[in-house]
C-alpha cells in the first residue's frame, strides 16, 4: 500500500501556445511549476514525485503552489520570466534527488512536451501525440511559424533520440504517436487509454520499495550526461526562442 504523504502528484499546467495567446499566465504557470519542484526537492517526506495532465494536484502542506510574485509586466519582461521559469524547471529534475514520474493522457506539445519528457519514468496513453511546436484546434501553427524550440527539447531529444530523429523532431516538428516513441525508448509506456494511472502505480510501488538513497545516488549518478547537456544548450534555446517571439523572421 502506497502512502498519500511520501508522493507528491502535481498538474502540469496547460501551455499550448494558440493563435494569439497570451504568455503571461502560461510564464505563471511554468514558473510556479518550477517553484514547487524544488520546494519538494527539499521536503524529506516526499520519496516520489508525480506528475500528471489530469487535474488532481496533491502536495503536502508547505510545499505547495504558491502565487509569484509580481514582476516586469512587459512583454519582454514576460519572455524573460517564461524562459527563466523552463529553465529551472529541467534543472529541478535534473538535480532533484527524487525519481520523477509523468503520466500523460492528452496530445502534448510546446513547453508541456519537453517537460513531460524530462521526467526519469514516463507513462502516456498510447492515443497521445506528442509534437515540438503547439498546433491550433483546426491543425493550424499554433504560433509563430519562426518560433525556435526554448522548452528543453533542443537538449533533451539528442540525448532521447538519435541524430537524424532529433534533427527530424525538433525542424519539422513532426507529430509522434506514443507508440512510437516507446519503440524509440523516448518515453517507457504507452498504454491503452484508461490504464495510465495503474501503470503509473505500479511504478510508484516499485520505487518505494527501494531505499531512498538508493534512488538518490543511482539518478545522480545516470543523469551526469543529461546535467552536461543541460548546461551546453538549455539557455541558449531558452534565449533565442525568446528573441524569435520578437521577430518571427529570425
Amino acid at each position: 500500500m502506497i502512502e498519500a504523504s511520501q508522493v507528491a502528484r502535481i498538474t502540469v499546467p496547460e501551455t499550448n501556445f494558440g493563435a494569439g495567446s497570451d504568455v503571461g499566465p502560461i510564464a505563471d504557470a511554468l514558473w510556479d511549476l518550477a517553484r514547487t519542484l524544488w520546494r519538494l526537492a527539499f521536503d524529506d517526506r516526499i520519496r516520489v514525485v508525480v506528475l500528471t495532465d489530469i487535474a488532481t494536484t496533491t502536495v503536502p502542506s508547505g510545499s505547495g503552489i504558491r502565487s509569484a510574485e509580481p514582476l516586469d509586466a512587459s512583454r519582454a519582461g514576460v519572455q524573460w520570466r517564461l524562459c527563466r521559469a523552463v529553465v529551472r524547471a529541467h534543472y529541478a529534475f535534473a538535480l532533484m534527488d527524487k525519481p520523477v514520474v509523468a503520466e500523460f493522457t492528452r496530445n502534448i506539445s510546446g513547453n508541456a512536451g519537453a517537460l513531460l519528457l524530462a521526467a526519469d519514468l514516463v507513462v502516456a496513453a498510447d492515443h497521445v501525440t506528442v509534437r515540438d511546436q503547439p498546433v491550433n484546434p483546426d491543425g493550424s501553427p499554433g504560433w509563430r511559424l519562426g518560433a525556435i524550440s526554448g522548452d528543453g527539447a533542443t537538449s533533451l531529444m539528442p540525448l532521447f533520440m538519435t541524430p537524424g530523429r532529433a534533427k527530424e523532431f525538433l525542424l519539422t516538428s513532426r507529430t509522434y504517436s506514443a507508440r512510437e516513441l516507446e519503440q524509440l525508448g523516448v518515453i517507457n509506456y504507452a498504454v491503452p487509454a484508461g490504464q495510465t494511472a495503474a501503470k503509473v502505480e505500479e511504478l510508484v510501488a516499485a520505487l518505494l520499495r527501494r531505499p531512498a538513497y538508493a534512488l538518490a545516488a543511482t539518478k545522480r549518478i545516470a543523469n551526469k550526461p543529461l546535467l552536461h547537456q543541460l548546461n551546453l544548450s538549455l539557455d541558449s534555446g531558452a534565449a533565442y526562442s525568446a528573441l524569435a517571439a520578437f521577430d518571427h523572421a529570425m
